[in-house]
């Protein structure tokens, strides 16, 4: 930089004469445009960092302008020189304060209360000097929100999560977005050789980044989107393969990622009527959380879950069968042979490996930790653990069956009898019997739930113990029938109740129905390749164990036929002439 200034006689660095820098034979402006020619892709010296700095030094006249890295005036962040189980100790002791009522404390009530967190972890406060440790406290109490009122919390959490005045979301699942897009990839059905594009539901916790997806053959309708939320809950429901690959980054033994469950906060996704409805508002609700509807075509307001589908986007570009948006990517997809086509349900098993197994435990660039590395989703999600950051809910495996669509249907000795199809288990004869023993009723109204996937059960719950069982469609001669879902139900339907089969064929059920498939093949192959494809998807059976949550009765909340009310109803009488009378 003194080059410029004041200049050289002779120099002997770069390309060029030696005395390109001479004072009495070039200008400073000369010998700026030489420098910056010599010191171009040198980091530190680019054209916008040299004017800068000269033009600071000219200014300030102060040397150290023209140092290309200055020194940051800020101190060091104090959390950097506290060992990690003092500082999840701290997190931990500072979080039971953090409720939107109480009040707020001062710095001296909070350094105590880190120490003694610290003191119940087992761990010596004293071995941290107390400048430090006060700095530490004041940092992390900003973090957690304790530097402000009751009201100035609570205001805060009232307003919608978006714009800049919003505070950021510190605990997993306090602010989750939501979104459902075509995948950019053709798919194969194995039994007609149709080819197709999946719908892929995406979740991304905005604190740990854990991703979690439900792809679907068809549009996402609203239970497929309540289904979606219960996934990210408790993934177990769900019957997955066990993948035995190896962790690129590896995770604590002792911490079982995507088994623990963690509440919901703030929902965001787009407005719909397949989110915008009394079922989704009752099943966030029942988590504990509520839904934030994001601005129509503003991606900004979704930034997570963008950023997600752009990551999963890239993922699918190393399929074969890739349909890109632009022809210098896109697959012909015309002239693949078939085995380069996955089917969906190969598809479904590759997503969960990435979004379970291999995205958690790569680190992730919106995740800074204080000294410059980065966190993991999974490494992310244990520190909030260990720190108490994370908000619990008590999630039973079976409580996804309430988020089915459900009706009320008599249950009586012969089972339940829902459109064309009876239903019938073994604990329909002791529901039965008591219900004739407690209340003296040969048959009683039930909420039933039934899964589109798969027409040939319906499930019911027991309101005493809390277990959920299975009924299954039984022919006229006492066979289950094979799982189907609601495309062939009327035509299954139908052919069941016609009257001119003979003794044979209506034994041979199971004939009948492979029949019958074969048929819709013939005349319709995306018919029948769509039902094969939700029987796939279908959910598996109740595991039979007690303690399930209640369900909401939801069936019949639709709007009132009563309301709005029509004025033209109303009469406008006048009050009679009672004198005084009336006071």
């Amino acid at each position: 930089m003194r080059l410029i200034l004041d200049g050289a006689p002779a120099v002997s660095f770069g390309s060029g004469p030696a005395d390109r820098y001479h004072p009495d034979v070039t200008s400073p402006s000369r010998r700026k445009r030489q420098l910056i020619s010599d010191l171009k892709g040198v980091p530190g010296y680019s054209r916008a960092s040299i004017y800068r700095m000269l033009g600071c030094y000219e200014r300030e006249r102060n040397i150290r302008e023209l140092v290309p890295y200055k020194a940051s005036n800020q101190p060091p962040d104090p959390r950097l020189r506290i060992p990690a189980e003092y500082l999840d100790a701290m997190y931990r002791g500072l979080a039971e304060l953090a409720g939107p009522h109480l009040p707020r404390r001062k710095l001296e009530v909070l350094v105590v209360r880190a120490c003694t967190a610290i003191r119940d972890a087992q761990l010596d406060p004293n071995s941290i000097p107390p400048y430090r440790l006060e700095r530490a406290v004041k940092l992390v109490s900003k973090e957690l929100g304790l530097d402000k009122t009751s009201r100035q919390r609570k205001n805060e959490s009232s307003r919608a999560i978006t714009g800049h005045r919003a505070q950021p979301p510190i605990m997993p699942g306090e602010r989750i977005e939501i979104d459902a897009t075509q995948g950019d990839i053709w798919l194969i059905c194995p039994d007609t050789r149709e080819r197709f594009r999946p719908w892929i539901i995406v979740l991304i916790c905005v604190v740990t980044r854990l991703v979690s997806v439900r792809v679907t053959r068809e549009p996402p309708i609203a239970v497929d989107w309540r289904l979606a939320l219960f996934s990210a809950l408790h993934p177990l429901v769900s019957e997955q393969p066990k993948y035995d690959i190896d962790i690129p980054f590896g995770v604590p033994s002792t911490v079982q990622l995507r088994v623990a469950p963690y509440g919901f906060g703030t929902i965001v996704n787009d407005h719909g009527s397949n989110i915008e409805n009394y079922q989704m508002s009752d099943c966030v609700a029942r988590w504990g959380g509520e839904i934030e509807y994001a601005a129509t075509r503003t991606g900004s307001h979704k930034p997570y879950v963008e950023n997600a589908n752009s990551v999963m986007n890239m993922f699918l570009q190393y399929t074969a069968a890739y349909s890109g948006g632009s022809v210098d990517n896109r697959a012909d997809v015309d002239k693949l042979p078939d085995a380069d086509f996955l089917t969906l349900e190969q598809f479904n098993a590759i997503l969960t490996v990435w979004a379970n197994k291999l995205r958690p435990y790569r680190p992730h660039e919106g995740l800074p930790t204080p000294d410059g590395n980065f966190h993991s989703p999974a490494s992310r999600f244990v520190q909030c653990v260990a720190r108490g950051l994370g908000p619990r809910i008590d999630v039973h495996p079976d409580d996804v069956y309430g988020l089915l669509d459900s009706t009320e249907l008599k249950l009586n000795p012969e089972g339940i009898h829902k459109g064309p199809f009876r239903y019938h288990a073994e604990i329909v004869g002791k529901v039965v019997n008591d219900i004739r023993k407690s209340r003296g009723l040969l048959s009683e109204m039930v909420r039933v739930h039934h899964d589109r996937n798969d027409i040939s059960r319906v499930f019911i719950r027991d309101s005493e113990d809390g277990r959920w069982y299975t009924l299954r469609a039984i022919a006229d001669d006492g066979t289950a029938l094979e799982p189907f879902s609601s495309l062939i139900s009327e035509d299954w339907a139908s052919r069941l109740g016609e009257k001119l089969w003979t003794r044979g064929q209506r034994i041979a059920v199971g004939t009948l129905f492979s029949d019958l498939l074969c048929e819709i093949h013939k005349e319709n192959s995306s018919r029948f390749s769509r039902d094969r494809t939700r029987v796939e998807l279908r959910l598996p059976d109740p595991s039979g164990v007690p303690g399930s949550s209640p369900v909401a009765d939801t069936d019949n909340q639709s709007t009132d036929k009563d309301f709005p009310f029509n004025i033209d109803e109303f009469v406008i009488r006048d009050i009679p002439d009672i004198g005084d009378d009336l006071w």
